[in-house]
């Protein structure tokens, strides 16, 4: 934001709506990354369990007898 758009009111800081929106979407998709981050962390661990590779083989296994 520039300087120009900044006002000040009461001695706090006020932003227009329209910036305000502009903020909060992109706080949303930072959360939402880090939620990915999280979620891909945790699924890449449980997929190097032996539950996980046992899950792995039955998917490519299964995956190449309809291919076939």
């Amino acid at each position: 934001m520039c300087l120009s758009v900044k006002k000040m009111i009461n001695g706090t800081l006020a932003v227009p709506m329209i910036y305000e929106s502009v903020l909060r979407n992109i706080i949303l998709e930072k959360s939402l990354l880090q939620m990915d981050k999280h979620d891909a962390f945790t699924r890449e661990k449980y997929l190097k369990t032996g539950m996980g590779k046992r899950y792995l083989k039955n998917r490519l296994k299964r995956f190449l007898s309809l291919t076939v």
